[in-house]
């Protein structure tokens, strides 16, 4: 802007800034908008006639017509700047224009056709701006048709499928969309478009993993566009609009087949919106036309990274779902990919054309008599195959011979030809052919992550080279009752489907929700998203923690952990139950006591109940979870300030310096709860429990002193002294109330009790945590002064101690 430079140069900045915002709301929002008021102006009277409201009636369902009537009067009453309306006719403008610019391009390229362009030079120019305009007009009308129509579509379709189970009531999506109209058409957009996505990335997968027959003919894999632009305009809009219609189709099958079906079930079964199932969403906003647009483009990045590394996984389930289906049902060699194996392997079966397809032998007896075959077969099929090649030696040495005839016998000689080859071919698929068969192609592999391997691994599409992998596939077979066998797969496909993406949508909300309520969170408060992405957070750190202890715990090294294990003596015993009671049983007791005391407890249920209001186990329990979670922030080096002095580069010390100053860090940090205290205490228990070293390591210096102990006692002290106090502070005002009537305080009458003891438990607690923090932040922050400080004095930028700008 220039705020810094001359104040001519400001206000010249601001007015190019204002001249362009006005030009693009000029140019994209008020001429098509006129436009389309112009035309909605002039078509109201031909609306009004009974023809007109006939044929809107036909093309445009009634439900559809009253909720946006519904939506457009409520947004008029309340006066809002953007409207319902207003989109409609701006939309209506735009696809007016982009019919006008394609329409005088065509009435203009049929002039230059008949008419001689060197005679009229000015046509040519006008033609070629009118090819660039509509050049433009395409590209717009099909990233606008693909990635904002279809989207917004399916994601209304999705919402008026779940109404009834997800909720909520039809005034309240009123509502909504009335006050906040962008949050609704970007709520809808992001989970249309996350449909899409998921739809699109489990189609791509299921196409490499069934047989390339079925789907690699007519899905085109997934593949980088490096110009997108130049497919976009080389390509019809014909063949646009029919990839796009059959897209919207499939989107649209499985929309009702896993939406809407499951949802019009669950509203059979009486799980509704009315019913406060767990399927009945909450929210709780304090900002919503900000909080709803950052909350959904977080999560439109999030799936896209989740999507991105998880398509691979994607495809292995599916896999691992249809091979073993496949081999119960009979539908092996009809849906996936097996390997031709070459004659002569011992792990092979032989297959026979004619013989039922579908049908498995997998019976060892009949594998053993096929393998005891298979020498002679060898002999008799070497036997064929030098036939077959002098028979082809034969037709080369005919056709030399017939290229030297007229080309009228050459016609007669070729017929005669064509119909030998289809009665050679009738001949060969009615008799048996036999071939080998391997196991099934493992789908996917694992080099398909890179760029490489993808190329030579995926089947091919239109007219590109069949890697060696798929001309390695044998071909399908048909089995008998096929239709009944595939419907038996598709029902329990759908079934599976439905679970595992309820269980992935279910999962981690319900956790979340436990979360919530293990924290006493109200239910007015809950907020289903960040519900979700807690139990998201909570499934992934346990994936983690899980994935981990599989490739680490080995079968053989548990055996030899049980077999050295031993008895603790008496003095390591000690050691280690003073651990666990302070660690598993006080310190988790003692914070979840102040997380009830200061943030939960209401003062009615304590004027109540007393100390019958505190619930022992859930604070407990609350306790256990936060403890842990400090100890994980300690462990990485948060609670100490570690992180400070990487904002600020390393430290350059003096010679000598280093040793003082690594001193008073640890008078300084002596007994205090930080990342060197809980990496020995960790490593500690490592040596106790993983290598049985009693002796050595299970001791109070080891397991209590350096972690557990201090911070037990900060936790007792953040409780007992706002508890005195409190009790204190009552006990004054009863013993000697004319002291608060001089300090100025509440009279009784004024302040209950219960209210007194409640609010000093609570102030006297945030004070002793600031003061806890400001004495625990004093050493990091004088150390990240000290490397500013030390990053300032540089010789690149201080001369003789004076600051000289060098520029």
């Amino acid at each position: 802007m220039g705020i810094r430079g001359p104040f001519v140069y400001l206000v010249r900045n601001i007015l190019w800034l204002v001249a362009f915002n006005g030009a693009y709301l000029g140019l994209f929002a008020f001429i098509p908008y006129s436009v389309g008021a112009a035309v909605v102006g002039a078509a109201e009277k031909y609306v009004e006639t009974p023809l007109g409201l006939c044929t809107l009636r036909f093309l445009v369902p009634r439900s559809i017509c009253d909720l946006a009537a519904e939506i457009s009067q409520a947004a008029a009453q309340d006066e809002h700047t953007l409207q319902l309306p207003d989109l409609g006719i701006m939309f209506l403008g735009y696809m007016l224009m982009s019919a006008m610019v394609f329409t005088w391009r065509t009435i203009v390229s049929a002039v230059c056709q008949r008419v001689a362009v060197t005679a009229l030079p000015m046509l040519g120019k006008v033609m070629r701006v009118l090819e660039c305009t509509a050049a433009v007009v395409k590209v717009g009308v099909l990233l606008f048709s693909k990635m904002a129509m279809c989207p917004l579509l399916l994601g209304l379709w999705l919402d008026a499928a779940t109404a009834r189970v997800v909720g909520p009531d039809h005034a309240a999506r009123v509502l909504f969309a009335t006050e906040n109209l962008v949050g609704a058409l970007l709520l809808h957009w992001v989970a249309g478009i996350t449909f899409m996505l998921f739809v699109t990335v489990s189609v791509l997968q299921l196409r490499e993993v069934l047989h390339p027959d079925l789907l690699a003919r007519i899905i085109r894999p997934q593949e980088p566009q490096p110009d997108l632009l130049g497919s976009l305009l080389q390509e019809s809009g014909l063949t646009h609009a029919r990839r796009m219609g059959i897209s919207l189709g499939i989107y649209v099958i499985l929309l009702l087949l896993f939406i809407y079906l499951p949802a019009e079930l669950l509203g059979l079964a009486g799980v509704d919106a009315a019913t406060q199932g767990p399927l009945r969403l909450r929210t709780f906003y304090l900002a919503p036309q900000l909080q709803i647009p950052l909350e959904l483009i977080l999560f439109h990045l999030a799936m896209l990274a989740f999507l991105e590394h998880t398509k691979s996984t994607i495809g292995r389930l599916q896999y691992l779902w249809l091979r073993p289906w496949c081999q119960a049902l009979g539908l092996t060699r009809y849906l996936l990919p097996l390997t031709r194996s070459p004659p002569g392997q011992s792990t092979t079966e032989r297959a026979v054309a004619e013989a039922p397809a579908g049908e498995e032998r997998e019976d060892t007896q009949q594998q053993q008599q096929q393998q005891q075959q298979q020498q002679q077969q060898q002999q008799l099929r070497q036997q064929q195959q030098q036939q077959q090649q002098q028979q082809q030696q034969q037709q080369q040495q005919q056709q030399q011979q017939q290229q030297q005839v007229e080309e009228k016998e050459e016609e007669e000689e070729e017929e005669e030809e064509q119909q030998q080859q289809q009665q050679q071919q009738q001949q060969q698929v009615q008799a048996p052919v036999e071939y080998l068969l391997g196991p099934p192609v493992q789908r996917h592999p694992m080099e398909w992550d890179e760029d490489v391997g993808y190329a030579y691994t995926r089947w091919a599409w239109g007219d590109e080279p069949v890697s060696e992998l798929e001309r390695s596939v044998a071909p399908r077979a048909c089995p008998s009752l096929c239709w009944m066998r595939l419907v038996i797969l598709l029902v329990a496909s759908w079934m599976g489907i439905l679970l595992l993406v309820g269980s992935f949508l279910l999962l981690p909300l319900l956790l979340g929700r436990a979360g919530f309520a293990l924290l006493r969170v109200p239910v007015q408060f809950y907020h289903d998203p960040f519900a979700f992405a807690l139990g998201a957070a909570i499934c992934w750190t346990a994936h983690r923690w899980l994935t981990r202890l599989q490739r680490r715990l080995i079968l053989a090294d548990v055996r030899a952990w049980v077999a050295h294990a031993s008895w603790p003596s008496a003095r390591a015993a000690v050691a280690v139950g003073v651990f666990v009671v302070l660690w598993m049983g006080l310190a988790p007791l003692l914070l979840g006591l102040l997380f009830d005391l200061a943030l939960v407890l209401p003062v009615k249920t304590w004027a109540e109940e007393g100390l019958g209001s505190l619930s022992i186990g859930a604070d407990w329990l609350v306790g256990v979870v936060l403890l842990h979670q400090w100890a994980y922030l300690a462990a990485v080096g948060m609670v100490d300030g570690a992180w400070f002095p990487r904002l600020g580069g390393e430290v350059p010390r003096a010679a000598g310096a280093g040793e003082a100053a690594g001193a008073a860090v640890r008078e300084e940090d002596e007994g205090s709860v930080n990342q060197a205290a809980v990496a020995a205490t960790v490593e500690a228990l490592k040596e106790v429990f993983f290598m049985w070293d009693w002796e050595s390591h299970a001791t109070l210096s080891n397991l209590v002193k350096p972690f557990v102990w201090p911070l037990t006692i900060h936790l007792l002290e953040l409780v007992a002294v706002p508890a005195n106090a409190a009790f204190a502070l009552v006990y004054v005002r009863d013993r000697a109330p004319e002291l608060f009537s001089i300090a100025a305080l509440p009279s009784p009458d004024a302040i209950s009790t219960a209210e007194l003891q409640i609010l000093c438990f609570r102030m006297t607690a945030v004070a002793w945590v600031l003061a806890l923090l400001c004495r625990k932040c004093m050493v990091p922050l004088r150390r990240w002064l000290a490397s500013i400080q030390a990053a300032v004095r540089d010789e690149k930028y201080l001369v003789r101690l004076e600051l000289v700008n060098h520029t």
